[in-house]
């Protein structure tokens, strides 16, 4: 069973997708960190990227400069659309050559911050929403990490609204609370997600 965890900037989804994962015996996974790993010299993001850019985006060690990266895509949509159009097809690939070598039955939870935005939500068998409002998020993300409202809310204008993703979700995680209150939710979801998965497994 293929999970998709999405959810803005400082929802918490890192946590709770890992949680998730830990909570039901399955595999975890970051769209983030595969993007990471086809950005590495020897990935075959790397490569398109450099053929596409020359040395724009790289570091005098011929590294990907990923601070870079991630400053331009916020403030140039064109190049963003291009990066995106590199890895997410070879992230789609990732996630489906993994879902094919588990048996039926296994849980792969995978945090994918855009899913929506991305069209993914038929990829997933069951969609979570981590959920707190944009005020919430721009706070947690400024004290996370040590950057201004102004970088932070160009970066939520980016994505779609948390009460939009919220409603579009099979299941949402309320994390605006305690750590004892979300992780009371995840157990919750658990025992339905192992219910649901009975019934997939039976058609």
């Amino acid at each position: 069973m293929l999970i998709g965890v999405t959810g803005c900037i400082g929802a918490g989804k890192s946590s709770v997708a890992r949680t998730l994962a830990d909570m039901l015996g399955g595999v975890f996974l970051s769209a983030d960190q595969i993007c990471a790993e086809l950005l590495e010299q020897d990935g075959q993001g790397y490569s398109e990227v450099v053929n596409l850019w020359g040395r724009k985006f790289l570091n005098d060690n011929g590294n990907i400069d990923r601070n870079l990266v991630r400053k331009t895509l916020f403030e140039n949509q064109k190049i963003r659309r291009q990066f995106e159009s590199i890895l997410h097809p070879l992230v789609r690939q990732r996630l489906k050559q993994l879902k094919d070598s588990k048996d039926t039955g296994e849980f792969i939870v995978a945090e994918i911050p855009l899913l929506y935005e991305s069209g993914w939500e038929g990829d997933f068998d069951w969609v979570i929403a981590v959920y707190v409002p944009a005020e919430l998020s721009v706070s947690r993300v400024m004290m996370r990490d040590k950057t201004t409202e102004y970088d932070v809310r160009a970066i939520l204008a980016a994505q779609l609204a948390p009460e939009i993703k919220r409603d579009l979700a099979d299941s949402v995680i309320d994390n605006t609370s305690s750590l004892a209150h979300t992780e009371e939710q995840i157990r919750n979801l658990v025992s339905l997600l192992q219910q649901s998965d009975h019934s997939f497994s039976a058609d």
